[in-house]
């Protein structure tokens, strides 16, 4: 357990453009909107209640959800002993919640296990996005799953991962996540392109991030064309949460490199790459505009606040792994 702490305050501006129609995929636009974060400022702080089991280490926080009251965040626990740690890849999903905006957290463990051994998610689950879909009484969570031959070694197709989803079902009175159900028959429900095909996200599908765009399910991934090739950001659209998760921009990537943070900004969408300070907006989703502006690189691995329509606070990795997760905030 932490004791609450601030580490910086920095005031900062965002000016990002945009276009009311048609942009070019390289972001050119020759209408400009209004600054989103101008005089306002960020504010880091430590948070308190994780439950630090040592035989764990803790990481990949997800962006926020709330249900009566409460608010949640996920995130990957992996085994100190892996040789994998730090990457994810073989870890469980955990959750905690949160009854004052995100500064005291009831650490609740386990949510999601990998699965039985031959099934895409057997030797690991990770990077958990979670939603709120059409239907208010339940959530949905997205994860990657990584199957009984991977060593993250090689170009093998045991090292190929794909994006699973989970139903979410909490107790009428209290906090607690009831059930946590796999859907889909516990099989991927977005898969990498054909390992040929010479897309983007041919190899491996990683980093889901999803926003509910009215109604819609709009799915950000990253893919990896080939064993340690380019990152690049994709977006799978649903109609539905339950029915097929359709690749959009004729299966090309939106962006280059890996978001960490997808963010309903009004009518659009912000990308946040926080690791190198650059935010990017979109109108529609899949053609967006640099900022002029970056976004601050104190925030590492930020994930945002799916409850809003504008970018407000949320969770990031901490300094020391043992202190658990650092909050963010807006105002």
């Amino acid at each position: 357990m932490s004791r609450l702490f601030i580490f910086i305050i920095i005031y900062f501006s965002v000016c990002i453009s945009c276009k009311q129609n048609a942009v070019d995929t390289k972001g050119n636009s020759n209408q400009s909107i209004s600054d989103i974060f101008k005089g306002k400022k960020l504010s880091l702080s430590g948070t308190n209640g994780w439950v630090l089991d040592p035989r764990f280490v803790i990481s990949q926080p997800s962006n926020i959800i709330s249900n009566r009251g409460y608010s949640y965040v996920f995130y990957t626990a992996e085994p100190k002993d892996s040789s994998y740690t730090g990457s994810g890849y073989r870890g469980r999903i955990h959750y905690a919640f949160s009854r004052d905006q995100g500064n005291t957290w009831s650490d609740q463990g386990l949510v999601i296990n990998p699965g039985l051994p031959g099934t895409f998610d057997s030797k690991g689950v990770s990077k958990a996005t979670v939603i709120k879909a059409t239907d208010d009484a339940f959530f949905y969570l997205y994860y990657v799953g990584v199957g009984d031959g991977f060593n993250g070694k090689d170009a093998s197709e045991g090292n190929r991962s794909a994006i699973g989803l989970a139903k979410l079902i909490f107790n009428d009175d209290n906090g607690l996540i009831r059930i946590a159900i796999k859907l889909n028959s516990s099989q991927p429900v977005l898969l990498p392109s054909d390992l040929h095909s010479g897309r983007f996200d041919a190899f491996r599908l990683d980093d889901p991030n999803a926003i509910n765009n009215n109604g819609q399910i709009w799915l950000y991934y990253t893919g990896y064309d080939a064993w340690n090739g380019t990152a690049r950001t994709g977006v799978a659209v649903s109609a539905d949460v339950n029915t097929n998760h359709i690749k959009q921009n004729n299966g090309a990537a939106v962006l280059d490199g890996v978001p960490t943070l997808f963010q309903k900004q009004g009518n659009g969408v912000l990308a946040i790459f926080s690791d190198a300070q650059a935010t990017w907006y979109s109108e529609d989703g899949f053609r967006f505009k640099k900022s002029v502006i970056p976004f601050p690189a104190t925030v590492r691995y930020a994930r945002g606040n799916n409850d809003t329509n504008a970018i407000t606070w949320g969770m990031a990795a901490a300094p020391n792994a043992s202190s658990g997760f650092t909050k963010w905030k807006i105002n």
